[in-house]
């Protein structure tokens, strides 16, 4: 406790000597001698979390949340702090309220590192070819992008490193088909979860996925379907002929007892949102300020893993529910 005390003690000096106004304690950099400090304190009260506290996302938790998406959720223990930012997906022009969040939150909170959605974590951080993407999106003024692209962009705009939170797909091929999973449904349901992205894109789907087997990884045993091995992989699965502007975020999203896509999803849903808090877990005990940017219907899943897991929890929303 001497070294929090002093940690704490420290850094309200600093905030009162400093020359411009200041309303709170986030953000403010941090000395060589403070870090150590901090440094020394964290490394004997890391953070853990208890995984078995995720939940399933349903429609009557959603209700639950406290503000309306979106929205910021403060955490806050030893020294460090987490925000949420419980997003809407979206492009620019149809997600304003998303995009001008994530700038506040990059202005203001100046986080040592953001996690994304939509970015496999075994990538490292900022990741070249997600960096280029992002900038490309930005050309285009985010008109076919959502809030993860320009998080990314943002905050390499402004020195801040980025991971993603997703498991890469290796990861989920390997737990599926190890617990008695087909590879055909595994690569194909990979195939069925990038349609609602590819709608986004203006390209066919042809075009789509040709760039996607192209990418393809083939370690663990992989091989990439064709388009008709798919198809008909989709109509006996789906009971219905392949069309791919009919795939919204409801065919694919997780539900135990849904179609065929959503029972996909929904297993693959327990590996993701894991891994998720994984990367949060360890950023958040790697430095002292984190910011994540994911869905609401994520925040849902992970918010009494994060309740359990910090001593303080703040809701600053303007829309608070009643």
């Amino acid at each position: 406790m001497k070294l929090l005390n002093l940690l704490i003690i420290l850094l309200i000096f600093k905030a009162v000597m400093s020359q411009e106004p200041c309303n709170s304690l986030q953000g403010l950099p941090m000395t060589e001698n403070e870090i150590e400090i901090f440094e020394s304190y964290s490394s004997h009260t890391k953070i853990k979390f208890d995984y078995s506290k995720i939940v399933n996302w349903t429609n009557e938790r959603q209700k639950l949340e406290p503000c309306f998406s979106p929205f910021v959720a403060e955490y806050s223990q030893n020294g460090r702090q987490l925000i949420y930012l419980s997003a809407k997906h979206g492009n620019k022009t149809d997600n304003a309220n998303t995009f001008s969040m994530v700038e506040n939150q990059i202005k203001n909170f100046r986080p040592d590192i953001v996690i994304i959605e939509g970015v496999p974590s075994f990538l490292g951080e900022s990741p070249e070819e997600v960096k280029k993407y992002a900038k490309t999106c930005s050309d285009n003024e985010f008109s076919r992008c959502g809030e993860s692209m320009y998080t990314a962009h943002l905050a390499s705009s402004n020195g801040i490193p980025f991971i993603g939170g997703e498991p890469g797909d290796n990861k989920v091929f390997k737990e599926l088909t190890n617990k008695g999973i087909s590879r055909l449904d595994v690569e194909a349901f990979f195939v069925l979860r990038n349609c609602t992205q590819w709608i986004r894109s203006g390209k066919s789907f042809e075009e789509n996925f040709k760039n996607y087997q192209t990418r393809f990884d083939r370690s663990e045993g992989r091989t990439p379907l064709s388009i008709d091995e798919f198809k008909i992989w989709y109509k006996v699965n789906m009971n219905t002929d392949f069309k791919l502007e009919d795939v919204t975020s409801e065919s694919i999203m997780p539900l135990e007892k849904g179609n065929f896509g959503q029972r996909m999803s929904y297993a693959v849903d327990e590996i993701r949102e894991r891994n998720i808090l994984e990367v949060v877990n360890n950023e958040v005990n790697r430095n002292r300020r984190v910011l994540i940017v994911y869905g609401s219907g994520h925040h849902v899943k992970h918010k009494e893993v994060l309740n359990v897991a910090f001593a303080k929890v703040q809701y600053p929303c303007k829309s608070q529910k009643k």
